[in-house]
This record gives C-alpha cells, structure tokens and sequence, in this order.
C-alpha cells in the first residue's frame, strides 16, 4: 500500500485528519493533502538515491579493495 492509497483509506473527509501544528499540514484540505505527497516523493527519492549511491559505492570497492581499517602498531 503506498501513501495515496494510505490518505484515500484513512485521511479522506469523514474519517480521521492528519493535522501538525508546526508544519501546516492539514489532510482534511486538498493543500494539505498535496504537501503530504510531496514529502512522501520527496522521502522516496532520498531513500532510493541513498540506496543507489551505496551500491555504486560496493561496486567500486570490489573493483578496488582498499583496506578500511588504519594498521596496527
């Protein structure tokens, strides 16, 4: 289930309301339900982009093993 689905189900008019008093978010609004969305899009591209970079990242150091630790003495 993703989050348009989430808001259809248990934020639409009649049922329960996300309000947050510091940030204006109020899902009872079409304003409120838009901000919402574009949070959740934005979360979702910062989620994938982290998983994309530490997979470039895995890629590159099995090409180039480097020792991760600094020697003992």
């Amino acid at each position: 289930m993703d989050l348009g689905q989430l808001i259809e189900t248990y934020f639409a008019p009649g049922k329960a309301a996300l309000m947050s008093v510091s940030e204006q978010i109020d899902t009872r609004s079409a304003a409120g339900r838009l901000v919402l969305n574009i949070l959740a899009s934005v979360s979702q591209w910062e989620r994938e982009t982290i998983a994309e970079r530490t997979r470039i990242d895995f890629t590159i150091l099995q090409q180039f093993p480097l020792s991760l630790f600094r020697p003992t003495f």
